[in-house]
């Protein structure tokens, strides 16, 4: 099984600190996105779109993740916690929480 561990060569812990900073930022600015147009969405044909949305570029960044991960032949990544694994068959993409991950 071949894995990659994301960004592991940052170089201080201050480095991943602030990569953490920076992770939950970009967090914050979508879901404060999500949030201003699911209170937008006063009709449920709205409401309907906007999950669509989400749902499309949810596949797509699967979709990107599983591409690289076959052109790479990995297994798996881990980025900040979280395991990234692929199953080659259906590529399709699983994320889970390492339970071995020091925050």
């Amino acid at each position: 099984m071949k894995t990659k561990k994301i960004l592991g060569k940052l170089a201080t812990e201050e480095d991943k600190e602030e990569l953490a900073i920076a992770t939950m930022i970009n967090n914050y600015t979508t879901m404060a996105l999500v949030k201003a147009d699911l209170e937008e969405a006063t009709s449920k044909k709205k409401m309907l779109k906007l999950q669509n949305n989400i749902d499309n570029e949810i596949l797509q960044i699967c979709s990107e993740l599983a591409q690289y991960m076959l052109s790479k032949d990995l297994e798996e990544m881990e980025y900040l916690g979280i395991l990234v694994k692929i199953d080659k068959e259906t590529k399709n993409i699983s994320f889970e929480p390492n339970p071995n991950y020091k925050y």
